[in-house]
């Protein structure tokens, strides 16, 4: 049995503002991502927007992993996002 996982391709970001108060601002991050499984043409775009609230936990997060993938035995970080649609 063969596991393909999908794959960070490259990330791109803006800042918007609804408004003049910063606590209305949002980043919006836009992913690629790159699914093997699917031949070269299997990529998949997922965009994220996201507060300071939100933001400061992840980064938080992605600094662990970064940590982990220093040591030597760890090669690999699979990351499990759960997304939440608006309205839902």
């Amino acid at each position: 049995m063969q596991v393909v996982l999908t794959c960070f391709k490259s990330m791109t970001w803006i800042i918007s503002n609804k408004n003049s108060s910063s606590s209305s601002k949002i980043a919006v991050i836009n992913m690629k991502l790159q699914d093997y499984g699917k031949g070269p043409l299997g990529e998949t775009e997922v965009q994220f927007r996201v507060t300071r609230v939100t933001l400061e936990p992840m980064l938080r997060s992605m600094t662990y992993i970064s940590q982990q993938l220093n040591a030597p035995v760890n090669r690999v970080a699979i990351i499990n996002l759960r997304v939440c649609k608006l309205g839902s």
